[in-house]
């Protein structure tokens, strides 16, 4: 039962990144962590830095939670404090308050894979 479970689990997770790597592929990285506008109107919403940042949290837990060990994909205190479901979502227009969109995507990616 166990291995079917995983392997839904994997499977999931592959379309999930198969996901990711199409809805970021066209967003230049100075983008990444900028709130949407409408004219000069910010839209308070989750920008792709922060949901992907978010995202990443949580395979680790899964990993765990089966019995796995996370500590190779464990997000960091910084990462758990920047992405939490408490933390809001700011702009960041000199890219200086969220990671890279190269890192955001490679911290996904491994996590996922894990």
């Amino acid at each position: 039962m166990s291995q079917e479970f995983g392997k839904m689990i994997a499977a999931s997770a592959r379309l999930a990144l198969g996901y990711v790597d199409r809805l970021t592929a066209d967003i230049p990285a100075e983008s990444f962590g900028r709130l949407a506008r409408c004219g000069d109107q910010l839209i308070q919403a989750n920008h792709p830095a922060f949901i992907f940042g978010h995202l990443a949290l949580y395979p680790s837990r899964v990993v765990a939670d089966l019995g796995g060990d996370a500590t190779a994909v464990s997000p960091s205190q910084a990462y758990n404090e920047l992405f939490s479901p408490q933390a809001q979502c700011l702009d960041d227009p000199d890219g200086t308050l969220y990671p890279s969109k190269d890192e955001l995507l490679a911290k996904t990616h491994a996590a996922y894979a894990a």
